[in-house]
């Protein structure tokens, strides 16, 4: 079994308390990003319509989907919605 040093230990520690501060604040934004960026960007509801229309697989069919984590995952959220399969 291999143990850390004090040093790394600490490090570590660190390491997750910052990455917790991080998260806390992303969702904290989450709820703001999402009411304002409708209003910055122009059709933004209907280019989410528009992207799960392109999708050229049944609703029912078993797909795969990657989402490169550009928003706060509401087209992910939609694919999931509309492919239940996924």
């Amino acid at each position: 079994m291999r143990f850390l040093d004090i040093g790394s230990a600490i490090a570590l520690k660190i390491f997750f308390v910052e990455l917790d501060k991080v998260r806390q604040y992303f969702e904290q934004e989450a709820f703001n990003y999402d009411s304002l960026i409708s209003k910055l960007i122009p059709y933004y509801h209907e280019q989410h319509r528009l992207m799960l229309n392109l999708i050229s697989f049944a609703r029912t069919a078993e797909i795969k989907v990657l989402d490169l984590g550009t928003g706060t995952g509401i087209l992910a959220y939609l694919i999931l919605k509309n492919f239940p399969q996924v």
